[in-house]
């Protein structure tokens, strides 16, 4: 909810900030959001769905902008297939002027796939409008796609039924 407790119209999540550890902690998190947004509400969501299995990655990258140099190294480790749990470590270095500064996080999550997605957001209050690959809604992701990248997925708030309204 909002400042004033009134529910909104529209929710987000980006750079797949969506951190849950365990399937309760999900189920949790959508039945907040289904709380806070007035039905009809989109909820949108940047990078939180698994498109591929989660696997023991490492990846780095140099980034250069005004005198500013940051390098970024990322990596995951699979720790629980049943769990779908894995660890992901980011680390940023950023340098600027002489200084440099050391940015770093480290977590537990848990992998979201499509189906369980689709299963749990649908069982807390919410309608699948589609999901579509890097951020461009002429791309629409059918699973047949080679490569997934930073996918974006929109949900809708259901409106009640008659009964929920009269119960």
């Amino acid at each position: 909810m909002t400042e004033n407790n009134k529910p909104v119209d529209f929710a987000f999540v980006m750079l797949g900030s969506l951190y849950a550890a365990a399937t309760s902690e999900l189920i949790s998190h959508f039945a907040s959001v289904s709380r806070a947004l007035n039905p009809g509400g989109l909820y949108f969501l940047d990078w939180c769905v698994d498109f591929s299995w989660i696997a023991d990655t490492t990846d780095s990258w140099t980034m250069e902008r005004n005198g500013i140099t940051v390098e970024v190294s990322y990596s995951s480790k699979l720790l629980n297939y049943i769990d779908q749990t894995f660890r992901e470590k980011i680390t940023l270095l950023v340098k600027e002027g002489g200084s440099t500064r050391r940015l770093q996080q480290d977590s537990i999550r848990r992998a979201i796939y499509p189906q369980e997605f689709l299963l749990i957001s649908g069982q807390q209050g919410f309608e699948f409008i589609g999901w579509w690959n890097n951020w461009d809604l002429n791309a629409p992701l059918t699973g047949t796609e080679e490569q997934v990248v930073r996918p974006i997925t929109v949900l809708r708030k259901r409106q009640p039924t008659e009964k929920q309204r009269s119960g």
